[in-house]
């Protein structure tokens, strides 16, 4: 997945959502918000996944090591991915994860690096 467009059928769906990594941004610059930002096009709608920073430390310091831009994009996308098998995007353009769902989603993206 990573930098790469990938294609997602929901399940029990006909449905194909293309979806591609458009930017990455800490989100504390453009709305005051303490998560890094991860913006997709789904279809030609932007959806950001916003990653608490709160997650990125608990990572560091399991692991002992920062996470790179492309594993924060790759946990990014393996988050909308799930949201979209699932059913479970409404089309919203903003998905904050919890500190737990993003802390799993970073470990495996980094396991997968």
């Amino acid at each position: 997945m990573s930098y790469s467009a990938f294609q997602v059928v929901p399940r029990g769906s006909t449905q194909t959502y293309d979806c591609s990594f458009h930017t990455l941004a800490t989100g504390i610059s453009p709305r005051h918000s303490d998560t890094v930002d991860v913006k997709f096009m789904v279809d030609e709608r932007a959806v950001v996944i916003s990653l608490p920073h709160a997650s990125f430390a608990d990572f560091k310091k399991t692991a002992r090591r920062p996470l790179t831009d492309r594993e924060s994009i790759e946990a990014a996308g393996l988050i909308l991915r799930g949201l979209l098998e699932r059913g479970l995007w409404s089309g919203e353009a903003e998905y904050r994860p919890t500190k737990e769902e993003s802390l799993t989603a970073l470990e495996r993206a980094a396991r997968n690096s």
